[in-house]
């Protein structure tokens, strides 16, 4: 029985590794995607040597900061948050929070939220968007303190729940923005259909793991990347039309905005509700840039100039909406150092597109 036991696990072990093996082998053989990029074989650039970046003698520091802070925990309704982190630019509080510039003795606060644009992939503590914004208000003599509730990877219906959970336990602020837009398209072209999380397939495929031994056997290959490739070569590979998928990710984007702000309204608090810029819509791109666009899946890049097209037309004349699709449209210096993250400069150019809303807001309250 002994020698059975010991022969067993050592077929187990051998075949585990052996699937280990194999799984390696088509990930590194088998491209991810079957799409097309917008160019053929273009690279994109090193975020890390962006010229959006100039010569900032930070940058290599942050970057390995950066990597550190990637660390995330389970957290209810939203699926994660970063875990506590403490840098030179890059400092995370106990509630997964990110530090930000604040005037002092602010008069009123603003919450902030959205992806890792919000969060402040590429720039440091003092320089994200929020931060940004604080320091824009405050050269117009307003002193507010921009609470950064930002987390990589967010769609909007995650950056809302973030924000109805904290009004449970919270006073309310003056203002929350939501800061939204390309990780809805993004997780879309994922999964084919709107209204989800990114990498929504991986959450279901861990559900079933822990479902019993038929359900894990079931689910072991969609855990393993290199045969989910491979399994994918075999599937359906129809694609709903890139103008039907930008209309249901304005339909549902649409939908969340006026019941959150219903919401947000009976906690006491104001909203607004920005939809953000991209590389694939900035007019007057920079090479790099260009480099960046090139790089892109052309289905990503028409999904996104779509759904631009879409939520602007929905939400034509909403007044707790405010389209910034294009707000780098009048800025040919680099601003991005990759399809979505913003340099500080950038950064400071949304912040003075912004503040003069916040002020108007602020003014009706």
């Amino acid at each position: 029985m002994l020698k059975f036991l010991k022969d067993t696990w050592l077929i187990a072990g051998i075949t585990l590794l052996l699937l280990l093996g194999v799984d390696a082998a088509l990930k590194s053989l088998l491209e991810e995607t079957r799409l097309p990029q917008v160019l053929p074989g273009a690279e994109a650039p090193d975020r890390e040597s962006s010229p959006a970046l100039g010569d900032a003698p930070w940058a290599a520091e942050y970057f390995r900061e950066l990597k550190q802070a990637r660390q995330t925990e389970w957290s209810a309704w939203e699926y994660w948050r970063r875990k506590p982190f403490s840098g030179r630019y890059i400092n995370i509080d106990e509630s997964g929070l990110r530090r930000s510039w604040s005037p002092d003795n602010p008069t009123h606060v603003i919450w902030m939220a959205g992806g890792s644009t919000v969060w402040g992939t590429g720039a440091r503590d003092e320089h994200t968007l929020p931060s940004a914004l604080a320091r824009a208000l405050a050269q117009r003599n307003l002193a507010v303190r921009v609470l950064n509730l930002g987390e990589s990877g967010y769609v909007s219906g995650q950056s809302q729940l973030r924000v109805l959970r904290r009004l449970e336990s919270e006073a309310p602020p003056d203002l929350v923005i939501f800061y939204d837009g390309v990780n809805d398209v993004y997780a879309a072209l994922q999964a084919g259909e709107a209204g989800l999380s990114q990498n929504e397939a991986h959450r279901r495929a861990d559900f079933r793991v822990t479902d019993g031994l038929d359900n894990y056997l079931q689910a072991a290959p969609r855990v393993l990347e290199g045969l989910q490739r491979l399994l994918a070569r075999g599937a359906d590979q129809a694609l709903p039309p890139v103008d039907e998928l930008a209309g249901d990710v304005a339909g549902r984007y649409a939908f969340r905005m006026r019941m959150t702000q219903a919401a947000v309204a009976a906690a006491g608090s104001q909203s607004l509700f920005v939809w953000q810029p991209s590389v694939f819509s900035k007019a007057a791109k920079d090479p790099v840039e260009v480099e960046i666009e090139n790089a892109s899946l052309a289905r990503h890049r028409d999904l996104q100039l779509a759904s631009n097209r879409a939520v602007a037309e929905r939400l034509a004349g909403t007044s707790l909406f405010y389209d910034l699709a294009g707000g780098l449209n009048d800025r040919s210096e680099p601003l991005l150092l990759d399809f979505c993250h913003l340099s500080e400069a950038g950064n400071r150019v949304i912040a003075e597109r912004l503040a003069p809303q916040v002020l108007s807001l602020l003014a009706s309250d």
